[in-house]
């Protein structure tokens, strides 16, 4: 399953770019600029997992990236 399935991929980019204008990062904010919060805990649990790439439970730098 992809991102875009779950996020619009224009609203991921406009919110990695405002984060990346001030150099830090903040997930509540990050997750209502995307459009998380308004979904279900199941996609919510899908965009996690697509995330992490690894398995490790965590979202490293390197898979935001």
């Amino acid at each position: 399953m992809a991102m875009n399935s779950i996020l619009n991929p224009d609203d991921i980019k406009k919110a990695l770019d405002a984060f990346q204008a001030v150099d830090s990062f903040d997930p509540k904010r990050f997750f209502e600029m995307v459009g998380l919060k308004a979904k279900s805990a199941e996609d919510v649990n899908k965009a996690f997992h697509i995330l992490d790439a690894d398995n490790s439970g965590f979202i490293e730098e390197e898979e935001l990236k």
